[in-house]
């Protein structure tokens, strides 16, 4: 019987290893006009497999990509089909991967992974969230744009309604965690997170970086307004100056990816930059407020966010460019340090007064509403019109009211 039972298992091995070896052999070395033929016909099935390099290692792409394909999806801008998701790895945040298996079939069995694994790579089957996307019916070749679109269109037509709600069990775990950090149960928080080069090392977007004690006006802002603020990020850090009713989360010992995902999605908003984990708060409808916001030509995804950008300054002229200049130029998108040192541009981080300003903003925003002044609206008019150099990347987010009017100089 013993016996019987080892050949079964040895016969299922050989079939699963050498199907698995034929199909990865198969899919690395089909030429590629053998495959723009297969795609279609292996596009027939009504199954695909998300894949994406970054999808379960950084947090904003664990949180957005899949958003962005099931927005697509419910606009009708794409075949609807079984749905899933190999999990290949040990996910940044497993529970973003919870909350996604209401709309993605998540497979996370070993052997399931490892057998289906070589098909999520067949042309037709695989669908690699980072590199396309549909917009209109048509996949574009890269998910950037194209998100502006989805969502600018998933508003217009769903009210930008978001995909997730935080479950009862997570919500009542979040809230002891709140007691336990000393904060009444009638009160609201912010989330802050200034993005530092820690966690990945990564210098060459180091751009992206900002000080955590640029913020520290801003905190004290939400303070007097009887906020209460949760610094978040990981504990590399540099610690925050003891505070009353500021909490420096990321050197706590009750840090998790848990508890950082009810943090974000139950907060009143986020004040963020251009980094991964304000999207946590996106994809559960909070809004942003981002500052040291860069590139320029990337402005946020969701008309509830405000954002400032970081201003850019030539080492050869020797001043500011123009927000003209900025956007309607090679300037409007980068990915490296590198890239602006050999042009010359430095980007120059937004003032303590800058980030007070714009989170004033968003508090009497949320307590009163949009109320926005004619001269104000001519403001930001003027800013946005310089994204007709391509309009796909147009954010339907509002730009600081007072930023614009101390920087009314750089609108020409």
């Amino acid at each position: 019987y013993l016996a019987g039972k080892a050949r079964k298992r040895g016969i299922l091995w050989c079939v699963k290893t050498g199907l698995n070896l034929l199909l990865r052999w198969a899919t690395r070395n089909l030429n590629p006009k053998i495959e723009r033929i297969l795609s279609p016909m292996f596009g027939l099935i009504p199954i695909r497999f998300l894949t994406s390099r970054h999808l379960m290692t950084r947090v904003g792409h664990i949180c957005l990509e899949p958003d962005m394909y099931l927005k697509s999806g419910i606009l009708g801008w794409r075949p609807n089909k079984t749905t899933f998701w190999l999990i290949t790895s040990p996910p940044v945040m497993p529970t973003m991967v919870k909350y996604w298996s209401q709309y993605i079939t998540i497979i996370e069995n070993r052997f399931l992974v490892q057998l289906l694994r070589p098909f999520s790579h067949l042309p037709g089957l695989k669908y690699d969230t980072f590199k396309t996307a549909y917009v209109l019916g048509k996949m574009h070749m890269s998910i950037s744009p194209a998100m502006y679109e989805i969502q600018r269109a998933y508003e217009s037509e769903f009210d930008g309604v978001p995909l997730l709600n935080l479950d009862r069990s997570d919500t009542l775990e979040g809230r002891l965690f709140l007691e336990r950090a000393g904060m009444p149960s009638d009160s609201w928080f912010v989330c802050v997170h200034a993005r530092e080069s820690g966690y990945r090392n990564m210098t060459h977007q180091a751009y992206r970086d900002s000080d955590i004690t640029t913020y520290l006006p801003a905190i004290q802002a939400i303070v007097e307004r009887g906020g209460w603020v949760f610094r978040m990020g990981d504990p590399s850090m540099k610690s925050l100056p003891p505070m009353c009713q500021v909490v420096d989360y990321v050197h706590t010992s009750e840090r998790n990816e848990k508890t950082d995902a009810f943090l974000y999605s139950q907060c009143r908003f986020i004040l963020g930059t251009s980094s991964g984990p304000h999207n946590v708060g996106f994809v559960f409808g909070v809004p942003s407020v981002l500052v040291n916001f860069t590139p320029m030509g990337e402005g946020p995804l969701c008309r509830k966010d405000l954002w400032i950008p970081k201003l850019y300054w030539s080492e050869k002229a020797q001043r500011y460019l123009t927000f003209r200049e900025s956007l309607q130029s090679q300037y409007r998108r980068f990915i490296s340090t590198n890239t602006l040192a050999d042009w010359g541009i430095s980007v120059v981080d937004n003032t303590p007064k800058e980030i007070a300003d714009i989170t004033v903003e968003m508090i009497n925003r949320l307590d009163y509403g949009d109320n926005y002044s004619d001269h104000a609206e001519e403001l930001q008019t003027c800013f946005k019109g310089f994204w007709e150099y391509d309009p796909r990347w147009a954010t339907s987010a509002r730009v600081g009211t007072q930023f614009l009017k101390d920087r009314s100089d750089l609108l020409v």
